[in-house]
């Protein structure tokens, strides 16, 4: 009768465990974020330290924000030549038109050519909490891409505490051996060095293209 009791025992806790891993995969995420990033792709993202803020009441993050020093927290792997603790130029985010679970994104490095302008995103979070999630195609002659972004932290009234960057790249074609880009499925996680992008005031936009060499590019540049 014990090793009954011990077996149904054992059985419950089995179960309540299957069904806690189960709720923990199940990211509380509007239909239009799942259309455009997979859970597989979040699981991936969240085992490099990216915070995914879920919920369907993100607070109003409109403004314009400087990320600096925009340093590498997590390589997408062991094949990456660049490593945790890299630095490279500053970004520049500006979040407008934010309505329901949408928002609109600009941004830029303001000493390089990383730009890109109206990148419709979804929003999710709760309290002052959010994410953002970008999908945008490129490519160059020989290469296409497509890739999503994710954009995390907390708002504060000086700027975003612990702002993050991440980005998995969901397509890519033309890039054979993975010379020019780090590989499909693989990501990066990006982070404010000093765990707080500043609000600033002002935000200049170069012309409207998307070129992501800086923060996706391979080999030792």
């Amino acid at each position: 009768m014990k090793n009954v009791q011990r077996t149904g025992f054992a059985l419950f806790i089995l179960s309540i465990l299957f069904l806690s891993s189960c709720k923990k995969d199940n990211f509380n995420l509007s239909a239009d974020i799942k259309n455009i990033i997979p859970t597989t792709m979040l699981k991936e993202l969240k085992s490099k330290g990216m915070a995914i803020n879920e919920g369907t009441t993100p607070p109003s993050i409109e403004g314009i924000y400087l990320a600096s020093p925009y340093t590498l927290k997590s390589p997408y792997g062991a094949g990456d030549s660049w490593v945790a603790g890299r630095v490279i130029p500053d970004y520049k985010y500006k979040f407008y038109d934010q309505t329901g679970g949408n928002v609109k994104v600009d941004y830029k490095q303001p000493s390089a050519s990383d730009h890109g302008s109206g990148l419709g995103s979804f929003i999710s979070g709760s309290g002052n909490k959010f994410s953002i999630f970008s999908e945008s195609n490129g490519g160059t002659s020989s290469i296409e891409y497509t890739t999503v972004s994710v954009i995390s932290g907390e708002l504060t009234p000086t700027g975003i505490k612990d702002f993050q960057y991440g980005f998995i790249f969901t397509k890519k074609t033309g890039d054979d051996g993975d010379v020019n880009y780090i590989p499909k499925g693989k990501s990066r996680v990006w982070i404010d060095g000093d765990a707080l992008a500043d609000k600033v005031s002002t935000f200049r936009m170069g012309i409207n293209s998307i070129n992501i060499s800086d923060i996706s590019a391979m080999g030792s540049k």
